[in-house]
């Protein structure tokens, strides 16, 4: 199994990286996709990536989260350094637009600036983006519509990580091509029926399946996937087959050596 979005780089579990992997191997998670934040924690990534080698997906971003704390001058610098280092990592993310109730309504324009720039040095790059929206679907589909989509197809793969919206959110996503990847949300059985529905209506080629540890249990992977392969009537195995396919793809990792 793959956790596609988690983040083993975090202040909160960095040290403990021995363990979760160790914890994590028992339950079959064999590599994880790591969630960028801040320049910190990009360092923090590679650290990880050179201690676990070909177990580690890293992703440099700049969070919403960490943006609304910056000036526009501090952002300017920051993404300076994303511009410069981005070339160790294979993806960039996490990026997007946060308009929940907590966030400051005054620091939007400047979600929306780190996020147009973001998306566009991704694009020039051709890096994978991994994107962070809540409650700001439409706006940031504008952006990745005037960015990534040209002539009828993405110029550089897209996964919307923790996916928080309906059915009908998705579907404009769903039809540009980009991956939706879930957390435990839709096992619930009233909680989850949003997710749920989403989850069933995603075709299997474009889902993906994550924990965000360490805000939820990493050990609780296996539980997602064999309750999200019962939601789609498939096979177990197959399932978790297509899910490594799908982030293989989305990396463009070249599985021809694999396969002879």
């Amino acid at each position: 199994m793959i956790d596609c979005h988690c983040h083993l780089a975090d202040s909160r579990c960095f040290k403990d990286a021995d363990r979760i992997l160790s914890e994590g191997r028992a339950v079959g998670i064999r590599k994880w996709v790591l969630g960028g934040t801040d320049p910190v924690e990009w360092d923090r990534q590679a650290e990880l990536a050179g201690r676990y080698p070909g177990q580690m997906f890293q992703n440099y971003g700049l969070h919403p989260w960490w943006v609304e704390k910056l000036s526009r001058p501090e952002i300017d610098s920051a993404l300076a350094m994303l511009k410069s280092k981005l070339g160790s990592a294979q993806g960039l993310g996490e990026t997007g637009l946060d308009f929940y109730e907590k966030r400051d309504p005054e620091k939007f324009d400047d979600q929306f600036y780190a996020f147009d720039a973001q998306v566009r040095l991704a694009v020039a790059r051709e890096k994978p983006i991994v994107l962070h929206v809540v409650k700001a679907f439409d706006e940031s589909l504008g952006v990745i519509k005037s960015h990534v989509w040209s002539g009828g197809g993405l110029q550089v793969p897209i996964m919307l990580h923790r996916y928080s919206g309906n059915e009908q959110q998705a579907k404009p996503w769903i039809e540009m091509g980009v991956m939706l990847s879930f957390t435990e949300a839709f096992i619930d059985p009233e909680r989850g029926k949003k997710s749920r529905r989403t989850l069933l209506e995603t075709p299997v080629e474009q889902i993906l399946l994550e924990t965000d540890g360490p805000d939820l249990p990493f050990t609780d992977l296996p539980r997602i996937y064999a309750e999200a392969a019962k939601v789609k009537g498939m096979e177990l195995k197959a399932f978790q087959a297509q899910i490594v396919a799908n982030i293989e793809r989305f990396y463009r990792v070249d599985t021809r050596a694999k396969n002879g």
